[in-house]
C-alpha cells in the first residue's frame, strides 16, 4: 500500500469513529468473549469498519482479554510479527487510570504505522464507552514518533448524557511529545428539561502554546429565552492576564484577586461558564492519559 492510499485509509477511519460508536455501522459479535482476534481487528480497521473495535469496548472484551497481560500492551503487525515494523494495530492499557479506579476509558486502540513496535508514522487512536444513559468517544489522528505524537494531529471528543447534554470538542494543532500548540473548539448543547440548566448552547475557543493556555479565549452562551452572552479574555503562559480587573473591582474587593497568578478567583466561581484557573498550576492541556503514552 503506498503512502497516499494509506493516508486516505487512516482519514476514513478517523471520520468513521464518531459515527460508528454513536449508532453507525454495526455488526453482531458474540458477547462475553475473553479473546480478541487481532487479525480481524486489523482487517476491519484497514477498510474503515469500526464495528468490531467498538464491540470490544461495549461488550467488555478488552477488559477480560487484557486483564492478565503483564505489560498491558498487545501489538499485532502482520507483515513483521517479530520485528514490529509496518502497519498494524495495538491495544494499550493505562495503569495510572486503573490505580485511580476509573471504571471505563482504561484502554485505547491504535491503528497505523509502527517501527520496532513503537507507534511511528501516521496513525489513529481511539476509545469509546456506552451504557444505558451515557456515551463517549474520543479519537486522535496524526503523526507519531517513538510512541509519542510528534507533528500535526487532530482530536475529536463527543460526550452525551441522554436527555441532559451533549459536548463536542475538536482539537487541532501540532503535538510534540507532551506539549501541544493549537486550538480547542468546544460546543456544549443542553437539552430542554435537563438538570444542567436552561436549554441552550455554550461555545469555547481555547488556544494553547507549548502545552499552556495562551492567547485570546472566546466564549458564547445562548440559553433559551435569554439574550446571547459573549466575551473574550487573554491567557499567557497558562494564566489569566489581569486585564479586566477594572470591570469587576466595583463588585469585588482587592482580596478577590490573586496578583501572583492573575486569577479572578471569586468572579470565576460565581460565573461557571468561565473556567476557574488554578492558583497553583497554570492551565495546561494534558492528553497523556488518553494517548496511553509510555
Amino acid at each position: 500500500m503506498n503512502k497516499k492510499i494509506f493516508n486516505k485509509v487512516l482519514t476514513l477511519i478517523a471520520s468513521f469513529i464518531l459515527v460508528t460508536s454513536l449508532g453507525g455501522v454495526h455488526t453482531a459479535y458474540a458477547a462475553n468473549v475473553s479473546t480478541i482476534d487481532m487479525d480481524m481487528l486489523y482487517n476491519t480497521l484497514i477498510v474503515g469498519d469500526m464495528s468490531y473495535a467498538t464491540s470490544l469496548y461495549y461488550q467488555g472484551t478488552i477488559d477480560a482479554y487484557m486483564a492478565t497481560d503483564a505489560d498491558g500492551i498487545e501489538i499485532y503487525v502482520p507483515d513483521d510479527p517479530k520485528g514490529g515494523t509496518g502497519t498494524g494495530v495495538g491495544i494499550y492499557r493505562q495503569d495510572n487510570l486503573i490505580a485511580e479506579n476509573q471504571q471505563y476509558g482504561v484502554y485505547t486502540i491504535y491503528y497505523g504505522e509502527f517501527v520496532g513496535f513503537n507507534r511511528h508514522g501516521h496513525g489513529s487512536i481511539f476509545k469509546t464507552y456506552k451504557d444505558a444513559s451515557y456515551t463517549f468517544t474520543r479519537s486522535f489522528y496524526g503523526y507519531w514518533e517513538d510512541d509519542y505524537p510528534n507533528g500535526q494531529g487532530n482530536e475529536s471528543y463527543t460526550e452525551e448524557t441522554t436527555g441532559q447534554y451533549k459536548k463536542v470538542r475538536e482539537v487541532s494543532g501540532v503535538y510534540i511529545k507532551d506539549r501541544f500548540t493549537g486550538t480547542i473548539n468546544s460546543i456544549t448543547s443542553k437539552f430542554a428539561g435537563s438538570s444542567t440548566g436552561n436549554e441552550g448552547i455554550t461555545t469555547w475557543v481555547y488556544p494553547y502554546v507549548n502545552g499552556y493556555a495562551e492567547g485570546t479565549v472566546s466564549w458564547t452562551v445562548q440559553d433559551a429565552g435569554k439574550p446571547l452572552e459573549s466575551g473574550s479574555y487573554q491567557m499567557l503562559g497558562g494564566y489569566l492576564v489581569n486585564d479586566r480587573t477594572d470591570e469587576y473591582f466595583a463588585s469585588h474587593s482587592a482580596n478577590d484577586f490573586d496578583p501572583q497568578t492573575m486569577v479572578i478567583a471569586a468572579w470565576a466561581e460565581q460565573n461557571n461558564y468561565y473556567i476557574p484557573e488554578s492558583k497553583v498550576e497554570p492551565s495546561s492541556y494534558d492528553y497523556s492519559d488518553f494517548m496511553a503514552l509510555k
